[in-house]
């Protein structure tokens, strides 16, 4: 199957966009079962936070706007760069793309390991709210890199547009 550099853009858009709400979901998953489950031990970040705020609900709740920002700031700051590199190696390939080339062996590599990793930390010892804050915060900056990927498809459009006229 072969695909145009605007398509390809945008599948792989896609692609972060359907990780990082499957990663939110899950850490606000997480996060949430402090909250239907008596706190105690096994939630230090919730009990932390329950010191400062009084109220477990209040607690989950800056837990959850703290893994947003941290995540919003990583996907402004590093994934966005990583964004920007992988729409040029796109452009670089002639049209139309295979879809093998989307993505090249190291980055399908560093998605595996990723993977991997998020995987053993079910088996891990860590609680499930630090868990729960780090899916939100990883899956949040993900979602911020898709909208980016949705950017320069939406400009790659445009300049293409324009270079018909």
């Amino acid at each position: 199957m072969r695909i145009g550099h605007i398509a390809g853009v945008v599948i792989s858009g896609c692609i972060w966009l359907g990780i990082g709400c499957l990663l939110t979901f899950k850490g606000l998953f997480l996060i949430a079962l402090a909250m239907a489950v008596d706190a105690g031990s096994s939630y230090p970040l919730v009990n932390i936070c329950t010191k400062v705020f009084q109220e477990s609900e209040r607690s989950i709740l800056f837990l959850v706007f703290l893994a947003v920002i941290l995540g919003l700031l990583k996907g402004r700051f590093v994934l966005a760069n990583t964004v920007k590199r992988t729409v040029k190696r796109l452009l670089l390939i002639p049209s139309p793309l295979k879809i093998q080339y989307l993505f090249p062996w190291s980055y399908v590599i560093l998605i595996v390991g990723m993977m991997s990793l998020g995987m053993t930390l079910k088996y891990l010892p860590i609680p499930k709210d630090i868990r729960g804050f780090i899916d939100i915060a990883v899956g949040s900056a993900l979602i911020n890199g898709a909208f980016i990927y949705f950017k320069h498809a939406t400009l790659l459009k445009i300049e293409f547009a324009r270079k018909k006229k």
